[in-house]
């Protein structure tokens, strides 16, 4: 067949000389363009993404950071509080143990001198109770009276609980109610 060549994957082409084999490397050509648009417009799609992403990242570790430099601002201001809730407790505690241990020990030294009348007044009694005659026993009565007047004491004890509650209830509770009257909720944080 002279004239006549096959063409690597152009068979039609080669054997029917009218038809042209451009044809076929346009289409060829032409999908290739479709695909490259394609694959550019992914390209563009992706890196669009990617620089979206790595902005959101930059943002949500900006976020973050500042987040924490909040949460702990504000704990921080929490601590602060409590600890000086808890000192304030702890001095009202030793203001009320140091008034409650002077009354306490003010009692002792009343009650001690007290028991010691009363002991003495006895001493006395039985003193006069033990004379042997009638007619002493009889002249000393004037002075008896005398002697143990202010030697005979009621007991009226008055005891005051330690207001062991006022600090043990529902601390808690206690502190949280603090908390909650002396906190603004809703503050806008400092930045």
């Amino acid at each position: 067949m002279p004239g006549k060549h096959i063409m690597a994957g152009d068979f039609n082409c080669a054997l029917q000389p009218s038809k042209d084999r451009s044809s076929g490397i346009d289409n060829t050509h032409r999908e290739m363009k479709e695909q490259l648009a394609t694959l550019q417009d992914s390209e563009k799609g992706h890196t669009e993404a990617l620089q979206l992403l790595q902005r959101q990242l930059t943002e949500t570790k900006s976020s973050a950071k500042s987040l924490r430099a909040t949460i702990g601002d504000a704990f921080e201001r929490l601590h602060r509080f409590l600890r000086e809730r808890q000192k304030s407790m702890l001095e009202e505690l030793e203001a009320d143990t140091a008034r409650t241990l002077s009354d306490i020990e003010h009692k002792i030294q009343r009650y001690s001198q007290q028991l010691r009348d009363v002991k003495e007044g006895i001493q006395i009694l039985q003193e006069r109770l033990g004379e042997t005659s009638r007619h002493e026993f009889l002249e000393g009565i004037a002075l008896t009276s005398d002697r143990i007047k202010g030697k005979i004491h009621e007991t009226n004890l008055t005891y005051e609980d330690f207001p062991t509650s006022k600090y043990m209830g529902p601390l808690q509770y206690t502190i949280w109610k603090s908390l909650f009257l002396d906190i603004s909720p809703g503050k806008a944080p400092e930045q």
